[in-house]
This record gives structure tokens, sequence and C-alpha cells, in this order.
């Protein structure tokens, strides 16, 4: 431990003195010369702080936009002195009261320091606390400060926030979330809701042979009886499209139009989730890569690689090249096929957490094709969650195109697909000039985007600047 400065001008201030006054052999100059070395040799024997530990934090998992207080608790034993605490913040978190600087006098013996601070959540991600820095300081600044770090090792994990959809189920006064009612997953428990008469099966129980139905539908013999077909628990099927494109990255770091479709997503997976409605979820990008038309590769495993990959990087088999994927051109999925259950939810909320805009790939057909097998069973109502630009609304017009050919011909006519535009033009702006110029951009868009929309397409214009999501709906809602 090295000596201050403030130290070693004590030190020449007292050789000075001593020296001059043994040179000119005035006593009171000696004299004068033994107090800063008094002064010196009390301060050395002062001691200094001994060690310094922190107490293990927990682990803590929030959402988007929640305020967490993140506390700590050090220990400094033996000697006196001033302590300076400090922890680096992210910049996806924002201080709202306390802070992460501090200063602390020591006393004698041993002290416990606690201090706490709030911080709000403005970005998903999974964020590490490593450590928290010190610097023990001499109580009269005899020797230089002491540095180091206390090992902290804490994880946040800031999850998706969630639309507040699900509180419509408390409104079914004012509004009708549209329902899958055409799709046709044939799982799930029967329930005792009707659903239709159909012609007799293999399997079908004779429980539910409708005999009234029967008696006057048989024209001979040979006939197949009529039964009752019931409504299965989860078997309404949606899907869930999500644009990851660059331009969804409109507005700020923490306030842009990708994080309030991610939010969107959220919400509207909870809200049919909890429908017992099955869900199914596919991140696409506008700027995907052309792949060969028939890749010999199933989507599963892409699936099962790149969402390993992405969520658990740790985990993930080095492969000897990087370019590749099992010999072919690498390119990256993000597709779920449609489950129910909150664990699917889960899932959804997982590979959400850390993505981030121009991550995927393909674009919408390509996702589309590589879903084919699902999509076409299931015969499901989708959502297109994305940021309408006037220099794509040909190419949207033909992924709406896309998304109608999956759907059954007996439900061709019927609004199965709902386009939500996520409206981002007012995030970006911070002049009243660039107000004007993002409602004249917003009416161009939604005027060219009325002429885009096929006849089994619906459009909900969001501006999350204007209002919440729950409320657009609630408006929209009214006007039908």
């Amino acid at each position: 431990m090295s000596l201050t400065r403030l130290s070693l001008n004590l030190l020449s201030t007292s050789f000075i003195l001593i020296g001059s006054g043994m040179a000119l052999g005035c006593l009171p100059l000696i004299y004068a010369g033994f107090a800063p070395l008094i002064f010196f040799g009390l301060s050395l024997s002062l001691p200094g702080v001994e060690s310094v530990e922190i107490d293990p934090v927990d682990q803590l998992e929030v959402s988007k936009g929640d305020v967490v207080e993140l506390t700590r608790t050090v220990t400094f034993r033996g000697g006196v002195g001033y302590v300076v605490l400090h922890e680096e913040v992210p910049g996806s978190f924002e201080l709202v009261e306390g802070d992460n600087l501090q200063l602390h006098v020591k006393d004698f013996g041993t002290q416990r320091i606690r201090f706490s601070y709030k911080l709000r959540c403005t970005r998903r991600g999974v964020y590490d606390f490593k450590e928290v820095s010190y610097s023990v300081r001499h109580a009269l600044g005899a020797t230089t400060s002491r540095q180091g770090v206390l090992s902290l090792n804490q994880r946040i994990v800031v999850k998706p926030s969630l639309a507040s959809a699900k509180r419509i189920r408390e409104r079914d006064r004012w509004i009708a979330m549209p329902q899958p009612s055409d799709s046709k997953m044939q799982m799930g428990v029967v329930s005792n809701d009707f659903k239709d008469l159909t012609t007799y099966r293999s399997g079908d129980p004779y429980k539910h042979i409708n005999w009234k139905a029967t008696a006057r539908a048989t024209q001979s013999i040979t006939d197949l009886p009529i039964v009752n077909e019931f409504e299965r628990e989860g078997n309404k099927v949606v899907w869930l499209f999500l644009d990851a494109s660059r331009s969804m990255e409109l507005g700020n770091s923490t306030a842009n139009v990708f994080e309030y479709a991610v939010q969107v997503t959220m919400g509207l997976a909870d809200y049919y989730i909890s429908r017992r409605c099955m869900v199914g979820f596919s991140l696409y990008n506008d700027d995907g890569v052309s792949l060969p038309r028939d890749p010999q590769v199933t989507p599963n495993q892409v699936v099962d690689e790149e969402i390993r990959g992405a969520l658990f990087p740790e985990d993930r088999t080095p492969r000897k090249e990087d370019s590749t994927i099992m010999g072919r051109p690498s390119f990256k999925l993000f597709s779920l096929p449609p489950e129910a259950g909150r664990h699917q939810l889960l899932r959804i909320e997982r590979l959400l957490q850390s993505m981030e805009a121009s991550m995927v790939s393909l674009d919408l057909k390509q996702t589309l094709r590589f879903n084919d097998a699902s999509l076409g069973s299931t015969n499901p109502m989708t959502f297109l969650i994305t940021s309408v630009r006037h220099n794509r609304v040909s190419l949207l017009h033909e992924e709406l195109l896309e998304l109608e050919g999956i759907h059954d011909k007996s439900s061709r006519g019927k609004k199965l697909s709902i386009l939500i535009n996520v409206q981002g033009y007012n995030l970006a702006s911070k002049t009243d000039a660039q107000r004007v110029a993002a409602q004249i951009l917003k009416y161009e868009d939604e005027a060219q985007l009325r002429g885009a929309l096929t006849r089994e397409a619906t459009v909900i214009n969001w501006d999350p600047s204007e209002t919440s999501f729950t409320s657009k709906l609630v408006a929209e809602a009214a006007q039908k």
C-alpha cells in the first residue's frame, strides 16, 4: 500500500523544517518540523478496512416495463475509513429511485451496509449483473485507496410484456374478440357443446347416434346412421405471424415498433391459450433470403437447432461449418407448431425473450411453405402482426393471398386473417414538424392498405403512442 500525496507532503514539510532548524540553529523550527511527522505517524497507526464481502442475491424474472428493486448487503470488517460502492447498470434499464453509487463512512468493528435502488426494465432480454466495484479510502488519507470488485452474478430475465388483451374477457358486453370457429384440429377432450350432424365413422361412440335424424335421413338399409358431433376442448387453432424485419425497429432503442409488436403477440397468445385454443407461432422477415424450392430439411429439425442456439448458446453443439445445416445453406427459421396449454405460452415467451429484428431469415411465403402440413390440417385463424410500409404494400397483398390459400374452400369469404398494423411514425417523431409529417405518412399508408386487403382479411391500425391495444380493440368493435 503506497503513500498518498498528502502523506508525502507531510514528510517533505517535516524534513524541510527540521533541516532548516538544524542549519540555522533554530529550535522552534525543529519543533515545528516534528508536528507533521507525529501526525503522519498517528495516521499510519489508524487501521484501514481489512475485508469487504457481499451477500448472495437471488435471480429475478420480470416483465418488460416492470419496476424491480435491487438490494445489496455489503459487510466491512476491521478498521475505519470511507467506502465507495458502485454497480454498473445496463443501458436497457432506467433508474427511477435510489442510486447505484454509494458513499459510506466505516467506523470501528464489523459493519453491514445495505442499500437498494429501483430500475425500470425497458427492453426484453437476459441481463447479468456480475459485480459491484468498491473503493476503500483511509480515514485520514495517509495511504492510497484500495480498489476491488465483489462477485455478484445476478441474472435478471426480462420477459416480453403482455398486451392487455386478456382483460377483454371481462368486457364481453362491449367487444367480441374474433374466434377461430372454422378450425378443425381433431384433438382434445370431447365437450358437451353440440357442433354438427355427421355421418357415422368408424370409432364414433354409439351413444352419439342421433336416432331421430337417422330415421329421417335413411333411404336404405345400407345407409350409415347420423351421429352428433360435439366440440372438442382445445380444437380451435390460431396462428400468429410476427414480422421481424429491420424496418420494424422504427422508433428508439426501448420504444419501437418491434417492441410493441412483441407485446401484442404475447397478449394474443395469452388470450387464446386461456380460451383453450391451440396457438401456433412463426417469425418471418420480409427481407428474407432465397431458399431452394424443395430443401431436404424439415422445419422441426431447423426449429430445434436454431431455437436452442438462440436461447441456450452455451448448450449449442459446435458444428464443423457454421454456414451450413446438414450439408445445405444455413438459414434461420423460428416457428412453433400449434399447441395448447401454458407451456406453449412459455415457449413463445422464451423465443421472443432475446429476439431482435433481422435475426430471422425466411420471408412469410417461405415460412408458410415450411409449415404447410400443420397449416393445411388445422385451417387456423391467422394474425399477421407487422408495420405497413408504403413501398411494401404490393408485397403485403401477395402475403395476404398466401394466407388466404391455406384456408379450406368451405371457409372462403370469411374473415379468417387479421392484419395488425403497428404504426410507428409517431414513435420516431421528436419535433412538431416531424409529428405533422408522421400523421400524413400514416394516412397515406392506411389508404394504400385498404386497397391491398383481400376479401378474407381485416385490418386493425394501432398507434401505440395514442392508445393502448385493448382500447383500440374496443374502439374497432364499437364501429362494427
